[in-house]
C-alpha cells in the first residue's frame, strides 16, 4: 500500500507520488530533461535513467525540499505528462484526457 511505502520511506504520499514521477513512468520517461522540482530545474546528471543511483539521489532531493515542492516543466508536453501520471496515481478521474484506440 502507498502510504505504508511512504511512511517507510519517511515520505508523504505526495513526496512518493513525486518520486515515482521523477524517477519515470511510460508517460514521463520522454521529457526528464524538462523537469524542474518546485522552482529548482533538477540537474541533469541526476536525470540519467540508466544510472542506479538516480533513484536514491532524487529521493534524497525530496527530503531536502519541502513537502509542497512537486515535479514542474514548462514543456508543454512534459506538463501534460505529469499532469496525466499525477492523476493516475492519486486515482482521479482521468477521462478529460485523450485515448489511444483500442487496438485488440
Amino acid at each position: 500500500r502507498r502510504n505504508i511505502t511512504a511512511y517507510q520511506l519517511g515520505l508523504t504520499e505526495s513526496q512518493l507520488i513525486e518520486l515515482c514521477l521523477i524517477v519515470g513512468n511510460d508517460y514521463t520517461n520522454s521529457y526528464t530533461s524538462y523537469y524542474q522540482f518546485g522552482m529548482k530545474p533538477i540537474p541533469k546528471e541526476l536525470l540519467n535513467r540508466y544510472s542506479k543511483y538516480t533513484p536514491d539521489i532524487i529521493y534524497n532531493l525530496l527530503l531536502r525540499n519541502s513537502v509542497d515542492s512537486v515535479a514542474t516543466s514548462n514543456n508543454y508536453n512534459a506538463t501534460k505528462a505529469l499532469q496525466f501520471s499525477r492523476d493516475v496515481y492519486n486515482l482521479n478521474d482521468i477521462s478529460k484526457y485523450p485515448v489511444d484506440k483500442d487496438i485488440s
